[in-house]
C-alpha cells in the first residue's frame, strides 16, 4: 500500500514540476506582453464608451494614451521621461492577434489618476485627443472641489453683504446669494453622483479586466502545456511506468517532494512581481530604506513607487536619487526575468537528480527522432497535455494532500506489522 502511494506521489511530483515550468513561462509571457495592461485598456475603453457613447473607437486611443503615460505605466517598454509617451494608434480591443501592441500599458490605475490625466490631456493644445478628453470631462461634470470652492466664495460675499446699509438692497443681494448657494449645492450633489458613477463604472471595469486576464492566462496555460508536453515528449504512461518500476527513482522523487512543495509555494501563489523586484534593488541602493511592505501597497506603478520611496527616505533623500532609482529599476527588471530563468533551471535539475530527465538531450529526442517513436507515444503526450491543463495549483494541492496522508499510512502499516509479529509469538 505504501509503495502504491509512493508511486502516486512520485508521479505527481513530476507533473507538478512540469506544471510549474508552465506557470513560470506563463508569468514571463504575461509580463512581457502586458496581458494585464491590455485587458485593463479594453476595460477602460469600455468605461469611456459608457460615459460618452459617441466617442466610439477613439476610446481605445484615449485608454492607450492614459495607460501609456510615463507617470502611470509600470511597463518595462515605456519611455520614462516627460513627453516620452508613444503616439496612441489603437482603434480596437487588444487581443491575441496584437501581441506586440500595448506592451507599454500600465497594469493598474485609480479613478482619480484617470481624471487627472484627462484634465492634463484636455488642457494640452498639442494633444490630438484633447477634444475627446474635454468631452469626457464635460460628461462627468465639474470637479467637486471646484464647486465647493465656488460655494465658499459665495459665503465670503455673503459676509460682505452684511455691510450694506440699505435694507432693501441687502435683502436682494442676500436672496441672490442664497439662491446661488442652493444651485451650487444641487450641482455638488449631481457632481458627487457623477464621480461615484465613474468609480462604480471603473470598479466594474477592473473586475471585468481581471476576469479577462484570468481567462487569457488560462488559455495561455493550456497552450503552453500542450507545447511543453510535445516538445519534451512527456508520455504519462511512460512516466508512470518509470515511477512504478524504478524503486531508486521513486524514492528519490518522494524524498524531494517536501522541498518541491516549499519551492512551489512561491510560484503557485505568484509571489513577487517586477515592482517587488525593483523595490528589492532600491533597498540595496539605499541602505537606510527599510523594506516596508506598506511602500509597495501604496504603489501600482514605477512612478508611484519612486514617489513612495522618496517619502520613506524623507530627510535622507540623496541628491543623485533619480539616477540611482533608474539604475535600480533596470536592475530589478533584469532580476525579475533572471529569477524566473533560474527557477526553470532549478526545477529541471532537481528532477534530473532523481533519475528522470525532464529535459531530454538533445531536446525532443527522448525516443529518437523517428516518426514511429513519436506516433507511439502520441496519446501518452496528449494525456500529459490534458493533465498539465489542470494547472500547477491543482497538482500543488494534490501533492500536499498525498504527503500529509503518507505518515498516517506508514504508521498504520507499522501497526499492522507489529500486530502480525505479535500474533506469530
Amino acid at each position: 500500500m505504501l509503495q502504491s502511494l509512493d508511486t502516486l506521489i512520485a508521479f505527481v511530483v513530476i507533473l507538478l514540476t512540469a506544471s510549474l515550468l508552465v506557470t513560470i513561462l506563463v508569468q514571463m509571457l504575461s509580463a512581457a506582453f502586458s496581458l494585464r495592461g491590455k485587458n485593463l485598456g479594453n476595460a477602460l475603453a469600455l468605461t469611456f464608451q459608457s460615459i460618452h457613447p459617441e466617442i466610439g473607437d477613439t476610446a481605445y486611443k484615449l485608454a492607450e494614451r492614459i495607460l501609456g503615460d510615463p507617470h502611470m505605466s509600470d511597463s518595462t517598454t515605456t519611455i520614462k521621461r516627460l513627453g516620452g509617451q508613444s503616439v496612441p494608434d489603437q482603434t480596437g480591443p487588444w487581443s491575441w492577434w496584437s501581441p506586440f501592441k500595448g506592451m507599454h500599458l500600465a497594469t493598474a490605475i485609480r479613478p482619480d489618476e484617470i481624471y487627472d490625466l484627462l484634465k492634463k490631456i484636455s488642457a494640452d493644445a498639442g494633444e490630438p485627443l484633447k477634444a475627446d478628453a474635454a468631452k469626457l470631462i464635460e460628461k462627468l461634470g465639474a470637479p467637486h472641489s471646484a464647486v465647493v470652492g465656488a460655494e465658499g466664495s459665495l459665503t465670503a460675499v455673503l459676509e460682505i453683504a452684511d455691510s450694506i446699509t440699505n435694507a432693501d438692497q441687502k435683502k436682494i443681494v442676500k436672496d441672490a446669494i442664497a439662491a446661488a448657494q442652493a444651485t451650487f449645492q444641487n450641482v455638488a450633489a449631481r457632481v458627487t453622483a457623477d464621480v461615484d458613477a465613474l468609480t462604480k463604472w471603473f470598479d466594474s471595469a477592473q473586475e471585468r479586466a481581471q476576469q479577462w486576464f484570468q481567462t487569457h492566462t488560462r488559455g495561455l496555460t493550456i497552450a503552453c502545456g500542450v507545447v511543453l508536453a510535445f516538445l519534451l515528449q512527456l508520455d504519462s504512461v511512460e512516466i508512470f511506468k518509470f515511477v512504478s518500476t524504478n524503486s531508486a527513482g521513486r524514492d528519490a522523487l518522494v524524498s524531494s517532494a517536501d522541498k518541491l512543495i516549499e519551492k512551489a509555494d512561491g510560484i503557485v501563489k505568484n509571489k513577487g512581481s517586477i515592482l517587488d523586484s525593483i523595490f528589492a534593488e532600491e533597498a540595496k541602493a539605499f541602505p537606510v530604506l527599510k523594506p516596508d511592505p506598506e511602500i509597495l501597497k501604496s504603489a501600482t506603478n514605477t512612478t508611484l513607487l519612486r514617489d513612495a520611496i522618496k517619502g520613506a527616505l524623507a530627510n535622507a533623500l540623496p541628491k543623485d536619487f533619480d539616477g540611482k532609482y533608474t539604475a535600480a529599476e533596470n536592475a530589478g527588471i533584469d532580476a525579475f526575468y533572471t529569477g524566473h530563468r533560474q527557477q526553470l533551471d532549478d526545477l529541471t535539475k532537481r528532477v534530473a537528480a532523481t533519475g528522470f530527465n525532464l529535459l531530454p538531450t538533445p531536446l525532443g529526442a527522448r525516443w529518437g527522432h523517428c516518426w514511429n517513436g513519436f506516433s507511439i507515444h502520441f496519446f501518452g503526450m496528449l494525456i500529459t497535455a490534458a493533465l498539465l491543463s489542470l494547472g500547477a495549483p491543482f497538482w500543488y494541492n494534490s501533492l500536499k494532500d498525498l504527503m500529509s496522508l503518507r505518515p498516517a499510512v506508514s504508521k498504520r502499516i507499522g501497526a499492522e506489522k507489529a500486530a502480525q509479529a505479535e500474533d506469530k509469538k
